[in-house]
């Protein structure tokens, strides 16, 4: 049975990451979406690839009887355990632009995730490279990357560019 429980470290993380990109995370932050860390000790694969975390849309109000976030940041710990910070910071930034929230016309937030635009979201590897995740033993050294501090366009709006955008009761693949 999975073993999954609140996460301090990836609260703070995240936290971390939402003030650092503050323009790039403000619908998040000014809409209140309420994120729950959770860390799990399942280490799942998909066609042979580890799956290091997920983003979760809690949309049901059945779900939210016992879950009172708006979105769920889930991550598997085997899969993640090799990451040094700056890769820890990358997935949860990674998975915090999954979260795609806006207000409908009654004033009422809807919430939805953004899919990926290519195999990662293209923001992701213009920073860090296609290959941010790899074991530490055999990537890059995260030294020298710097992260930008103005993700907004020309004029001035937060870039919340990605794939498709799912809403409300729309299924991903």
């Amino acid at each position: 049975m999975d073993e999954t429980k609140y996460s301090e470290e990836w609260a703070e993380i995240g936290t971390s990451v939402l003030n650092e990109f503050y323009e790039k995370f403000k619908p998040i932050i000014e809409f209140g979406v309420s994120i729950g860390y959770v860390a799990s000790e399942e280490a799942p694969e998909r066609n042979g690839i580890k799956t290091m975390a997920e983003c979760i849309a809690v949309k049901k109000d059945h779900q939210r009887q016992f879950n009172p976030h708006d979105y769920l940041i889930k991550v598997y710990l085997p899969n993640v355990a090799y990451m040094n910070d700056m890769q820890k910071r990358i997935l949860m930034e990674h998975e915090l632009m999954h979260i795609h929230c806006y207000e409908n016309k009654d004033g009422d937030l809807k919430i939805g995730i953004t899919q990926h635009d290519v195999n990662d979201f293209r923001d992701i590897i213009e920073k860090y490279g296609y290959d941010w995740a790899k074991d530490v033993h055999q990537q890059m050294t995260f030294d020298d990357i710097e992260y930008e501090e103005d993700d907004t366009d020309e004029e001035g709006a937060p870039q919340i560019e990605g794939g498709q955008k799912l809403l409300p009761g729309e299924q991903s693949e």
